[in-house]
C-alpha cells in the first residue's frame, strides 16, 4: 500500500516539475510509448551527454517499466553529474523500496529532503507516516 502511494506521489511531482519536450515527455503512459521513447532519449544523449533531464527521463521511463536496476543506474548517472538533484534521490529511493532496500531508500529520501525536495512530497499524511516509521532520521 505505502509503496504504491509513494510511487504515485513521486511520479506526479516529478512530471509536474520536469521540463516537457518532445524528447522527454511525462505524459508517456503506455508500455509501447515508453519503449519507443527510450531509444529516442538515448540517441539524444549521444550528442548531449550532459543533459540532466534526459537522464532523469530515462530513469523515470525504466522506473515505470519496473526495470528498477536500470532506472537506478540512470539516477546514479544524474547524481554524479549534479549531486544536489533532489528528484533523482527521491525516485532512486522509490526504486530501492521496490527492491526491498529500505535502508538505501531512507538514505535517498533523506538526501532528497536535504537538497531541497519540494515539501509537497511530505505533505501527504500517509507518506509522512511511512517516513516517520521507517526513516526515523528524517524526523
Amino acid at each position: 500500500m505505502y509503496i504504491g502511494l509513494l510511487a504515485s506521489i513521486i511520479i506526479l511531482h516529478s512530471c509536474q516539475s520536469s521540463k516537457k519536450t518532445c524528447t522527454y515527455n511525462c505524459s508517456v503512459d503506455t508500455i509501447s510509448e515508453l519503449q519507443y521513447s527510450i531509444p529516442v532519449i538515448k540517441a539524444h544523449l549521444t550528442s548531449n551527454p550532459k543533459d540532466l533531464m534526459a537522464y532523469y527521463s530515462l530513469g523515470m521511463s525504466y522506473y515505470k517499466l519496473m526495470q528498477l536496476d536500470t532506472a537506478i543506474l540512470y539516477f546514479d548517472t544524474l547524481i554524479s553529474l549534479k549531486p544536489d538533484f533532489n528528484g533523482a534521490y527521491s525516485n532512486r529511493g522509490l526504486c530501492k523500496l521496490f527492491l526491498e532496500d529500505q535502508k538505501g531508500a531512507c538514505l535517498d529520501f533523506e538526501k532528497s529532503v536535504f537538497y531541497g525536495q519540494n515539501p509537497r512530497m511530505l505533505s501527504d499524511s500517509t507518506l509522512t507516516e511511512y517516513l516517520s516509521v521507517h526513516c526515523n532520521s528524517l524526523f
